[in-house]
């Protein structure tokens, strides 16, 4: 019962936690007044419904650069 328990627990969880926003897109900060003045739409709408993610091998990189 024990067993039966933490796995509807855990079900529970995952599925709270991949409705919320945890998942959501991040706006790069460069695109955000463009975005705020109408001129983008919001990042999830200029993804493509299924993007490619890639696992970074060491670290999440950083907006900018050259």
């Amino acid at each position: 019962m024990c067993r039966r328990l933490w796995i509807v627990v855990g079900t529970l969880l995952l599925v709270v936690l991949m409705s919320s926003s945890v998942f959501a897109y991040s706006e790069a900060p460069m695109l955000a007044k463009e975005v705020k003045q109408g001129l983008l739409p919001p990042v999830a709408e200029r993804l493509p419904e299924n993007p490619m993610v890639i696992t970074p091998l060491r670290e999440v990189g950083r907006y900018g650069g050259t």
